[in-house]
């Protein structure tokens, strides 16, 4: 199961104030989870312009496997 990241942004529009909003997201690394969730709150407030304030894990992923050494 890949890793789920909260994006926090905020939407700004031109006649309206400015929001806070949020979006759950699974992705690979924060990068992937800034683009999905832009993208994803961007459908949400078509007419605003979202810009993401900070991204953080609220689920991680699956621990790395181990190896074997033989």
């Amino acid at each position: 199961m890949p890793p789920l990241f909260r994006v926090a942004a905020t939407v700004r529009s031109l006649n309206k104030n400015a929001v806070g909003d949020n979006a759950n997201v699974e992705a690979k690394d924060p990068t992937e989870a800034r683009l999905k969730g832009r993208k994803a709150l961007q459908k949400k407030h078509p007419n605003g312009n979202v810009e993401v304030v900070k991204v953080e894990v609220k689920r991680p992923g699956p621990p790395p496997k181990p190896k074997l050494w033989w």
